[in-house]
């Protein structure tokens, strides 16, 4: 049973806003990712949500400024970073570390991330599940559940592996 699920920062919750639609320089160079507030407003009513990220020293204490100010901060219960686990993904460290401070199983969390290597080898060689936030359409993937374009299909992404993991528990059982 999926109870946690854990989003990379960069280019999945958040993206960088191409220099000509800046209004000025000193404009926010980061913006929330097009269908993420949609899926959080319905993902946090059910799962744990968290975040991910190989962040450290002054980019791992400004997360949480960056995601109370454009609003997705009510919807993360934690912020795990480099500098909190000790370890960068895809390191199993990371991922070890972050499921024993959420008291999970790995199998009870879904990785969410665009970074192949990083987000779904790593989260993959922890036993997590995986939805690959790809930049194009690839047909499979050895260490992806699901591969997605958009986080706007993310919500029948984890739909669908919210299904696998009880048919396999009711097999088991």
């Amino acid at each position: 049973m999926i109870k946690a699920i854990a989003f990379d920062w960069g280019n999945t919750l958040m993206q960088e806003v191409p220099l000509a639609r800046r209004p000025s320089a000193r404009s926010p160079t980061m913006e929330v990712a097009p269908g993420v507030t949609e899926a959080l407003k319905t993902l946090h009513r059910k799962y744990l949500c968290c975040v991910a990220s190989n962040a450290r020293g002054p980019e791992s204490t400004a997360l949480g400024l960056v995601l109370e100010r454009v609003g997705l901060d009510k919807y993360f219960g934690h912020v795990f970073t480099t500098e909190e686990l000790g370890a960068a993904k895809p390191d199993l460290k990371f991922f070890k570390g972050m499921l024993l401070k959420l008291q999970l199983q790995p199998q009870e969390c879904i990785m969410v991330g665009d970074d192949y290597q990083a987000d779904m080898a790593g989260a993959k060689a922890a036993g997590m599940k995986t939805i690959w936030v790809a930049q194009r359409a690839v047909r499979e993937s050895p260490d992806a559940d699901v591969v997605i374009t958009s986080m706007n299909d993310l919500l029948p992404a984890i739909a669908k592996l919210a299904v696998q993991g009880e048919r396999t528990l009711a097999r088991a059982v």
